[in-house]
């Protein structure tokens, strides 16, 4: 999980979800804030994948997904507004099992 969030109050959402074994980062941790390149690619660089191997699922569209893009992930806008915009990039996912098909699908 890469949040700009307080590290304290983000792990103890996780914690009282049951989810406190998932990676944390966050921005005081990292040094940097989304949408800073610098933020992505120091959580590849710590889980040891290439920037073009890691998908990012997020919220907010410019922020997560276009953040990720221009780090060189690939940015999913996870959008469940059935009345939102549609833009040509970047992929926009309505559920998380969207993002499961792609991934399952080699897409």
């Amino acid at each position: 999980m890469v949040t700009n969030g307080d590290q304290e109050q983000q792990a103890l959402k996780l914690n009282s979800l049951g989810l406190g074994w998932i990676r944390l980062y966050t921005s005081s941790m990292l040094g940097s804030r989304k949408p800073d390149k610098a933020a992505f690619l120091r959580v590849c660089a710590e889980l040891e994948i290439e920037p073009a191997q890691a998908w990012f699922i997020g919220d907010n569209r410019e922020v997560d997904a276009l953040g990720a893009e221009a780090a060189g992930l690939h940015g999913i806008w996870l959008c469940r507004e059935s009345g939102a915009a549609r833009f040509d990039r970047p992929r926009r996912a309505s559920t998380l099992m969207d993002v499961i098909d792609w991934i399952g699908g080699g897409q």
